[in-house]
């Protein structure tokens, strides 16, 4: 009878929380359309954009350096953010280098 009931008490708990990650699995979709919507990306996806390394563009985030925006534990940029930090950031000689 003891296994039946763990059997039922664990069943019980495994249908929870597999309703629990559906659930979150759903959620995760609609923010997934509603930044793609906004034109915001994970560094990831502005890495795979860009041909820049991740870990660039999450050291610049860290450094403050590129736009973005912060929600919780996850940066999100906006698909100008690098052109804006390489216009930036662009260097001018002052004199004409002569070849």
């Amino acid at each position: 009878m003891l296994i039946l009931t763990r059997m039922f008490q664990y069943s019980s708990f495994h249908r929870r929380s597999c309703s629990i990650l559906a659930h979150t699995r759903q959620m995760w979709q609609v923010w997934r359309l509603i930044l793609k919507e906004l034109e915001l990306y994970s560094p990831r996806e502005i890495a795979k954009r860009s041909g820049w390394p991740e870990g660039r563009i999450r050291r610049l985030l860290r450094s403050g350096s590129l736009r973005h925006v912060r929600m919780g534990e996850c940066y999100l940029l906006p698909e100008s953010a690098i052109h804006e930090y390489v216009a930036n950031n662009m260097f001018d000689p002052k004199e004409p280098v002569t070849g």
